[in-house]
């Protein structure tokens, strides 16, 4: 009795083989007009996060640059999901292929991070086709960003420091800087200046700033440039474009 039990017991786990494998096999054909709409929808749901991105975000990077990147994320991840979900066998290999990839360049940024989780959310909801909750998803995410936006008193802030004009400069001296000093220079080449960061490596021996600054005029850069080499030793002074808000 023990035997014949044993005998079903191993038909039935090799059955469940079978089974498995040609499950495994298997792939859900994903037609052309289905292929497209996905991405369709996905370059739509980009180019949608990408116009708030760059109103609604108070970011000091290049927001042309991030928000292309947010529109290629947002169609990547739609077109990968649809691929998953329509093999079982080609999602498992997907997972080992993907886990090597590795990203070395950090997000300095939090409303950047949220941007890029966003755009993934949305990804994936159009890719698994769930296109109502995907609309949903962009509403409540949009309304929630504009909310924020406006809450914070950045738009009341931009109206006052002329919008165009607001630029970002990131300023390297010595540890044992006089930062009295150094506030002192800015001031008088700015109409309006904000210490954003301030980064004091006693291992490198520098003390890093990142400031957003209104110049008075367009001599002003230089004038700045010339004023810290003159009174602090290898200093170093990085200009950005200007942010638009």
């Amino acid at each position: 009795m023990s035997n014949q039990n044993l005998e079903n017991q191993i038909i039935q786990n090799q059955f469940i083989q079978d089974n498995l494998v040609d499950i495994s096999r298997e792939s859900i054909y994903m037609g052309f007009f289905e292929g497209c709409k996905i991405l369709i929808l996905a370059f739509a749901a980009g180019l949608f996060i990408r116009s708030i991105y760059k109103k609604f975000s108070t970011s000091y990077s290049s927001r042309d640059d991030y928000g292309n990147t947010i529109l290629i994320v947002t169609i990547s991840v739609a077109a990968l999901i649809a691929v998953v979900k329509s093999s079982l066998a080609l999602s498992l290999g997907l997972v080992g292929a993907l886990s090597v990839v590795r990203f070395r360049t950090a997000v300095k940024e939090p409303i950047n991070l949220g941007f890029l989780l966003f755009s993934i959310c949305v990804g994936i909801t159009i890719g698994a086709s769930q296109l109502l909750f995907g609309l949903i998803t962009i509403v409540f995410g949009s309304l929630s960003i504009i909310l924020i936006y406006f809450k914070s008193g950045v738009k009341s802030r931009n109206s006052i420091q002329t919008e165009s004009s607001i630029d970002t400069i990131s300023i390297t001296l010595p540890d044992n800087s006089d930062l009295n000093l150094l506030t002192n220079l800015i001031l008088e080449e700015s109409q309006f200046f904000e210490i954003q960061t301030l980064e004091d490596s006693s291992e490198k021996s520098i003390l890093n700033l990142i400031v957003k600054i209104k110049f008075k005029n367009l001599n002003s850069l230089d004038n700045l440039r010339i004023k810290l080499k003159s009174n602090f030793d290898k200093s170093e002074i990085l200009f950005f474009n200007s942010p638009i808000y």
